[in-house]
């Protein structure tokens, strides 16, 4: 009886002493991973959020703190628009938890509420941004900076 070839292979143990592994190189790692800068970003951007606006943006909740306090994307969910606005303030406001986690963000009502606050013009501007293509993390450092100024 003839056995398969793959029957016959050696393991690496069985192959005696002078058998060793070859390994690649690792790639080059950047200084800062693009993850941190999106947490530093996050935070930045909770931060200015937080201290611009007190109440809920879609519904009549008031003075908002603590884990009742969520920094909402609107009108577009956070995982439809690019890295373009994904940080951008524009897009952001302050969300009670029932409105942001429950009822997902409420968009219509978001985007009712940006319509009226912004007008038409910057909500047009706002769609045109949305297509926009962008290195993220070029851009996502660049607004860092730019947002710890703030």
């Amino acid at each position: 009886m003839k056995r398969s070839g793959f029957l016959k292979r050696k393991t690496p143990m069985s192959r005696g002493k002078g058998f060793s592994v070859k390994r690649k190189a690792l790639p080059k790692q950047s200084k800062v991973s693009v993850a941190k800068i999106q947490r530093d970003l996050w935070v930045e951007c909770r931060r200015i959020v937080r201290s611009r606006y007190k109440d809920c943006y879609t519904c009549p909740a008031k003075d908002l703190v603590g884990s009742n306090a969520h920094t909402g994307h609107g009108p577009w969910a956070k995982a439809a628009i690019g890295a373009y606005l994904k940080y951008d303030l524009r897009c952001l406001r302050l969300q009670c938890y029932a409105c942001n986690v429950h009822r997902s963000g409420m968009s219509y009502e978001f985007g009712k509420n940006l319509l009226k606050e912004i007008g038409p013009e910057a909500m047009a501007q706002l769609e045109a941004d949305r297509q926009v293509s962008v290195k993220a993390v070029d851009h996502y450092a660049s607004l860092l900076e730019q947002y710890r100024r703030l």
